[in-house]
């Protein structure tokens, strides 16, 4: 079977939700062409979507590893959504820190539901950045170690 082929098969799995099926078209597209990070994500998808969100999390770390080395250049959808549903992977496994950097990273790059994964997994995250915005808008703060309280910023927003 081709490559054309398979991509087509794969298609007919988008509609019906075959995950199994989809990931044995996967793991034969991956045969065809390991360094296809499209098939990693696309089987990761399928595994996360059977809850063995371990198995899917390493799909999800190849194809952002393959994404990496490709030309800046390259559509940046596919490494975003990695990461967002990495990032769920991980919640799920327990490791809210790396999930959290996750749906940042892909969120920066426009992936903008992640805001909601942020807000659903993280409500201190999104009321901290929100209440930023709104005292001193276009100000970039270090979420990860703040420097000044709401307090001192709304004093500092008054003085100017």
């Amino acid at each position: 079977m081709s490559y054309e082929e398979l991509e087509e098969k794969e298609k007919e799995y988008l509609s019906i939700e075959d995950f199994e099926q989809r990931i044995l078209e996967c793991n034969h597209a991956i045969e065809l062409d390991p360094k296809n990070e499209w098939k990693y994500q696309e089987r990761g998808y399928c595994f996360f979507k059977l809850n063995q969100f371990l198995i899917a999390k390493n799909d999800f770390d190849k194809a952002i590893s393959l994404n990496s080395n490709l030309p800046d250049s390259y559509d940046i959808h596919h490494m975003r959504l990695s990461r967002y549903l990495r990032g769920g992977c991980n919640i799920q496994l327990g490791n809210s820190t790396d999930a959290q950097t996750d749906f940042e990273w892909a969120l920066e790059f426009g992936l903008y539901y992640a805001e909601d994964a942020l807000n659903e997994y993280f409500p201190n995250w999104n009321s901290f950045s929100n209440q930023v915005s709104r005292i001193a808008p276009g100000l970039h703060i270090d979420f990860d170690s703040p420097t000044m309280t709401l307090d001192e910023l709304r004093n500092q927003s008054d003085d100017e």
